[in-house]
């Protein structure tokens, strides 16, 4: 999760991405979808803790794997 300056009012400049993501399937829009922080939180909870974080922020969620 990377949060950078907002376009808009009501965009809180956060993106999300697995992290596998070339350049070219993020420049194509059809690839993109557009959620609400409530929605996100709603599907991944942990990162409500850092939904305030400063514009510049960029984390990455671990997932152990599964034996």
């Amino acid at each position: 999760m990377v949060r950078e300056e907002a376009e808009r009012e009501e965009d809180s400049g956060w993106s999300f991405m697995a992290g596998n993501e070339d350049d070219e399937f993020i420049e194509d829009y059809k690839n993109i979808k557009l959620l609400s922080i409530a929605e996100m939180c709603q599907m991944a909870p942990e990162i409500q803790e850092h939904i305030d974080k400063l514009v510049g922020t960029a984390l990455i969620r671990i997932i152990p794997l599964m034996n």
